[in-house]
């Protein structure tokens, strides 16, 4: 009897899981700085992430970043990562006692996400090299981000507004009843 419900919760799940995807996702991103994400899908496997997050106090940064994302085991569980660039605030800089200016440079991100009916969770782990200014050259950071799937992915033969809103009309032509040239459909 246990075997049967334990089987039974597991094909549910999976069919919720394998079910859901996703075209805007939308949440909050915890690590040693906390902040917010937006990531939108643009082609299949490709989304654009932004990224705005602080530590409340003295520094905040905000990134944008190009994403593949790649399946693992099944839909809605994928491993990703990408590229982008980051512009940082850092009141402890530009003071009288440091000449260093906020920091700008490229980042780069790996990680994990899940996709479980309406919200997306992903670990990840982001590096940044400053180009220009930063109190050090590399930085890195590791966060837990929670999101809420505001724009599920469209099935086959609908139209929407490409951002997973719209009225879902469908795209396959109707047949007309008019003949032809010659008379013949």
């Amino acid at each position: 009897m246990k075997k049967s419900i334990v089987v039974i919760l597991l094909v549910s799940l999976s069919s919720v899981i394998i079910a859901q995807s996703y075209n805007t996702v939308v949440g909050l991103r915890l690590g040693k700085e906390y902040g917010m994400t937006i990531n939108q899908r643009i082609f299949k496997d490709f989304t654009v992430e932004g990224i705005f997050h602080s530590n409340f106090r003295t520094k905040s940064e905000i990134s944008v970043l190009a994403e593949f994302h790649k399946k693992i085991i099944f839909r809605g569980f994928n491993f990703y990562m990408g590229l982008g660039m980051h512009k940082g605030w850092d009141k402890t800089l530009n003071t009288e006692e440091t000449d260093l200016k906020n920091p700008m440079g490229v980042s780069g991100i790996a990680g994990l996400e899940l996709t479980i009916a309406k919200f997306n969770i992903t670990f990840d782990f982001k590096p940044g090299l400053n180009v220009v200014g930063g109190a050090d050259f590399f930085d890195s950071s590791t966060a837990l981000s929670v999101r809420y799937v505001i724009g599920s992915k469209r099935p086959k033969g609908k139209s929407g507004n490409g951002f997973g809103f719209g009225k879902g009309k469908s795209t396959k032509k109707k047949s007309s009843k008019k003949p032809g040239i010659f008379g013949k459909k």
